[in-house]
């Protein structure tokens, strides 16, 4: 079976057969000063065990370290090239940094970094940025 459920914003659980992404988590009642107008439709303690969890860039509302340390540290987490330094911080072990159009397979499920157009550092701490990627999810060819 494949599902996609929307959990809010840019938060999406992705299921393929029994396998199981999350894409930018949100579980937090703020992000920086910025409340939450509606909660989450699925928590945490709801959601089966993750394969991965996709961070697509390094905006405040995509990549939320409250949200981070709620997740399983065996958990993989694929992530841009120049945020890992992060993700690590929180003991998290499976980290796989992505440059535009690479690949990798997580649980038979590839997952190939696609490039978007979005300045995605994190304003007032990183002048440059890094280049952003959006995840496309393949499996088995299909997409």
């Amino acid at each position: 079976m494949r599902q996609v459920t929307l959990i809010g914003h840019a938060t999406v659980l992705i299921q393929f057969e029994q396998i199981y992404f999350i894409t930018d988590p949100i579980f937090s009642s703020h992000v920086v000063f910025i409340p939450r107008i509606h909660p989450p439709g699925l928590w945490i303690g709801q959601l089966s065990p993750l394969a991965a969890v996709l961070i697509s860039h390094g905006h405040y509302n995509h990549f939320d370290f409250k949200s981070l340390r709620l997740l399983s540290t065996s958990t993989t987490v694929v992530i841009p090239a120049g945020l890992e330094q992060y993700v690590r911080q929180y003991g998290f072990t499976d980290v796989r940094m992505f440059k535009p159009w690479q690949t990798t397979e997580i649980e038979g499920v590839g997952v190939t970094a696609v490039p978007a157009k979005h300045f995605g550092g994190r304003p007032f701490f990183h002048k440059h940025g890094y280049f952003y990627t959006n995840l496309m999810k393949e499996k088995d060819k299909r997409s």
